[in-house]
């Protein structure tokens, strides 16, 4: 069963988001440009144009889907894959990962030797995972399950990289360290031109994670905000997947030692 669900919510919590694949959306000022620019762009005859062109593909890629057929699918490499094993998450973080590959493998059904198996009265097709399935595979959980790492929602992590760049700034202004610059709501709105409620709500959420310190409000003057530290802070990868390469290299020590044991 697949399940799509979006929500302007910056953050679910843990247990709900292991059950997804999260998609964010980019709110950069530039990808703002980017969108506007292309909507103006609808409008006009090659805007219109590409839009019925687009249909067109859309269709074929509907009349594709209904060519797939419900295949098995084997990864026969399985045994040498691995998957980051520190955080609970990750149970359902490698179901996944390789779905992804299946997904991939299943993609390619016409490019494969459909294969038969037989146990008993059943009798099943598949198609085989190849090297190349592998490889996209861990392209694309690099970026996109990478994302199940971040303890910040990627909307919170947006801000959280414009506030300390705009902190990087006016302390080579002003001769001082990153952590020792503080900036009001107000500051942090006109810097990144994100509205009021983003600000409110991912900053509140930056202090408790401590990402950020709040230095409350004193004689009528405003609540201001700070680095908690100097530190880079690191986006923790998705390291551990079995990369092509050493994938390669495991099933040929594999097939010497089957040989030596002969």
């Amino acid at each position: 069963m697949i399940v799509i669900t979006t929500t302007s919510a910056e953050a679910f919590d843990e247990e709900t988001c292991s059950r997804f694949v999260q998609l964010s959306m980019n709110e950069s000022i530039e990808q703002t440009r980017i969108i506007l620019s292309q909507q103006r762009h609808q409008h006009s005859l090659s805007g219109v144009l590409e839009k019925a062109e687009s249909e067109e593909i859309k269709r074929l890629h509907h009349h594709a889907q209904r060519m797939l057929k419900p295949l098995a699918v084997v990864n026969p490499f399985v045994e040498h894959l691995t998957y980051p094993s520190e955080r609970l998450i990750h149970r359902r973080e490698q179901r996944k990962y390789l779905s992804l590959i299946n997904s991939i493998a299943l993609l390619h059904q016409y490019q494969r030797e459909i294969k038969t198996a037989k146990r008993g009265e059943i009798e099943i097709e598949y198609v085989e995972v190849e090297l190349s399935d592998i490889a996209l595979a861990n392209e694309l959980a690099e970026e996109i399950l990478g994302k199940a790492m971040d303890e910040l929602a990627p909307p919170v992590r947006g801000m959280f990289e414009a506030i300390r760049e705009a902190c990087k700034r006016r302390a080579e202004e002003l001769k001082i360290k990153a952590c020792d610059v503080q900036l009001t709501r107000r500051e942090i709105r006109e810097t990144t031109a994100w509205s009021d409620w983003q600000v409110r709500m991912y900053c509140q959420k930056l202090v408790e994670m401590e990402y950020l310190w709040a230095i409350q409000a004193v004689n009528g003057k405003p609540s201001v905000y700070q680095l908690a530290s100097d530190a880079e802070s690191e986006v923790q990868s998705l390291r551990g997947l079995t990369g092509v390469d050493e994938l390669k290299t495991r099933l040929k020590d594999a097939a010497k030692e089957k040989a030596a044991s002969r």
